[in-house]
């Protein structure tokens, strides 16, 4: 048995398919996820992506807090979870429409990056 890969590198995804069809053309077999997406700067999506977790969750602490008529203080806790996929979570968010929260996309792109933050304040 013998295996052979190949990573090509584009800056513009709509060349992806081009690319894929190139290499059938010339005899390659593309098995299973044979197209990854990832971002230019991994980085600055994933911050992007918790900085607007974090947002979230201080807009909703906000609420709950003035619903019982407080404000919220410092924070005394705060945990994250971040996610990046190739557009997996579509049928889990199909299945589960809040579980990633109201601010998720309705749609699923060739990348998504999910943050998750839970955050502990304390009442001022």
């Amino acid at each position: 048995m013998a295996s052979n890969t190949l990573r090509v590198n584009t800056r513009d995804p709509g060349r992806a398919g081009d690319v894929a069809d190139v290499a059938v053309r010339a005899g390659a077999t593309l098995v299973g996820g044979g197209l990854r997406f990832r971002a230019a700067d991994e980085a600055n999506a994933r911050r992007t992506a918790l900085e607007a977790a974090v947002k979230d969750a201080r807009t909703k602490a906000e609420a709950l807090a003035a619903g019982s008529g407080k404000q919220i203080g410092d924070p005394v806790a705060i945990t994250e979870e971040i996610v990046a996929c190739n557009g997996n979570f579509g049928a889990i968010r199909a299945m589960a429409p809040f579980a990633f929260g109201a601010g998720a996309p309705d749609f699923v792109g060739e990348l998504e990056y999910y943050a998750r933050v839970s955050a502990n304040f304390r009442f001022a």
